[in-house]
């Protein structure tokens, strides 16, 4: 069998192998409330990882120009939802980032009775950053409950405006801030598992290329 054959099917054996784990879903947040139209997005992403212990990893990521904040009900920093039952509900890991890449320096904290974001309706769990002008680029934090989550899109639950995310919105160029929800999602693959996957290819390459000189 020719070597370009091997390596076809050891590309579609470690394809097949690939965690399901191994996806991240990502979302745009670029839909803006009216207090963000002289500032048009896409403003942010979502990445929601399922785990292997049947957690949900969240990374809110503030696109270049933007950053978030919020210190309390109705003025949270971030809102989702829960597809299924709350019990047990748990957050864990929350921390944040400053532009620049510092870890932020202030209180975070996860409120159970989610509120109201701007225009895109109440939310089951909002994320607070505790401090009046705390800025962040990035949000990250580990989700729980009871009996644990099956799919990452668990956390991908329309309210009852049809918004699954709501983020509030700092532009760093000054204009008034706001709130913005999502748009459209991706699936893609997380960095590790790609690390993974072309180490893979070289080992496999290299076992083919042995065999067929011996």
């Amino acid at each position: 069998m020719k070597l370009r054959s091997w390596i076809s099917l050891a590309v579609l054996g470690l394809l097949l192998l690939l965690p399901i784990g191994a996806l991240a879903d990502q979302y745009t947040i670029s839909v803006p409330n009216a207090q963000l139209s002289g500032t048009p997005g896409p403003y942010a992403t979502v990445d929601l990882v399922l785990n292997g212990d049947a957690t949900i990893t969240v990374t809110v990521t503030m696109l270049s120009n933007f950053t978030t904040f919020g210190n309390g009900a109705g003025n949270g920093a971030f809102g989702f939802n829960v597809d299924g039952s709350t019990a047990g509900l748990n957050i864990t890991g929350l921390t944040g980032q400053v532009e620049g890449g510092g870890v932020y320096g202030g209180s975070l904290s996860w409120d159970p009775s989610g509120g109201n974001f701007d225009g895109f309706g109440n939310f089951d769990v909002g994320i607070q950053d505790g401090t009046p002008g705390g800025l962040l680029a990035i949000i990250t934090f580990t989700v729980s409950r009871d009996g644990g989550f099956s799919s990452a899109s668990d956390l991908y639950s329309p309210n009852d405006t049809g918004s699954h995310f709501a983020v509030h919105v700092a532009p760093t160029n000054g204009n008034p801030t706001g709130f913005a929800g999502d748009g459209t999602p991706t699936t893609i693959p997380e960095p590790g598992s790609l690390m993974l996957f072309g180490t893979g290819l070289l080992g496999l390459a290299g076992f083919i290329r042995r065999r067929l000189k011996a």
